[in-house]
């Protein structure tokens, strides 16, 4: 089941699980050497797979891109099983809250190369080619809503 929560509306367990899969799949699984804690999740929704032990299973955060009015941003989408279709609701209950939330008639997100084809059949596409760096390959995508 879903949770969509606001920052403040974390409990310190759900603050702790979501910042434990993210580093355990961005940081250590991926190799990403980036920082992770970029003030960002102070200013939004969280969209979360809670089990019933408490853990969590995938999660996505989307924000309101200040410099593009009428643009959310998504953002640290990750998933601890993969090809289970939980990315999927994940994307579309994000665009739903930037619709509902955010007023927003675009989104934005940035991708690794790996996750391209998942993007893809969201609906996003990549206005300029692949941007590569020394922490890998990614695109910025872009879909309208």
């Amino acid at each position: 089941m879903l949770k969509i929560k606001t920052f403040k509306e974390l409990t310190t367990k759900e603050l702790y699980e979501i910042l434990k899969l993210r580093a355990e799949v961005f940081i250590v699984e991926q190799k990403g050497c980036y920082q992770d804690l970029d003030d960002i999740d102070y200013r939004s929704t969280h969209i979360f797979c809670e089990n019933e032990d408490g853990t969590i299973s995938g999660c996505i955060r989307v924000f309101p891109k200040d410099d593009e009015p009428g643009t959310a941003q998504l953002g640290r989408l990750v998933t601890k099983a993969r090809k289970t279709g939980l990315g999927t609701q994940l994307m579309e209950c994000a665009t739903r809250i930037a619709k509902e939330r955010y007023h927003a008639t675009e989104l934005y997100l940035t991708g690794r190369e790996s996750a391209y084809g998942f993007y893809q059949k969201c609906g996003f596409y990549a206005p300029v080619p692949k941007i590569t760096t020394e922490h890998g390959s990614y695109y910025i995508l872009r879909r309208s809503i």
